[in-house]
């Protein structure tokens, strides 16, 4: 999601919600709620969409809405590890089919 710097200014927070899924993935569902500013570092790793069949989003956040919730502080990014998986699945010879563990 690009905000230009027109929509910076009215919208300069994003808040990181889930998506319609009836369950959620726990790293994803800790982070519901989480308002942080549009340019934060966190969102270079962790903007939607976060994985496989991932339904996360983001919203804008006016500026007095994210100062009424309370702005977040952007929670450590730990490592993802990713494994071949394509080799157990049947009819599937030679694929790569990444999964996170």
């Amino acid at each position: 999601m690009g905000a230009g710097p027109k929509d910076q200014r009215g919208l300069p927070h994003l808040e990181y919600t889930p998506g319609a899924s009836n369950t959620h993935r726990p790293h994803h569902a800790d982070k519901e709620g989480l308002v942080l500013p549009v340019h934060s570092p966190f969102r270079d790793n962790w903007m939607p969409p976060n994985g496989r069949a991932c339904k996360c989003r983001v919203r804008p956040v006016t500026r007095r809405e994210a100062e009424r919730r309370g702005i977040g502080t952007a929670p450590d990014i730990p490592d993802r590890k990713m494994v071949n998986i394509g080799n157990v699945i049947q009819g599937v010879t030679g694929a790569i089919i990444l999964a996170e563990v």
